[in-house]
């Protein structure tokens, strides 16, 4: 790891850390809002729904959670391979 802090430092200097900090900023943004919006809706979508009377709150809440989570993971994980082999 120091190695390859020490190459980026002799060959770029200091704008070398913070080359690819835009990349991964919209990135994360991006999978954020994705995230949030799309947990509001599986929550109503799974609070309307034959079940939500019968189940617990707290169910509804981390499935809806689990789901949005993994969706989103699903995007953002091989978008990060990506961007790192570019």
């Amino acid at each position: 790891m120091f190695s390859m802090v020490n190459k980026i430092w002799r060959k770029e200097g200091l704008y070398g850390f913070g080359k690819g900090f835009s990349a991964c900023f919209y990135g994360a943004a991006a999978c954020g809002f994705v995230y949030f919006a799309l947990y509001k809706f599986l929550k109503s979508i799974f609070k309307e729904s034959s079940f939500g009377s019968t189940v617990d709150m707290w169910i509804i809440y981390m499935s809806a959670s689990l789901l949005a989570e993994t969706a989103t993971l699903s995007v953002q994980y091989p978008y990060d391979l990506i961007k790192c082999r570019l």
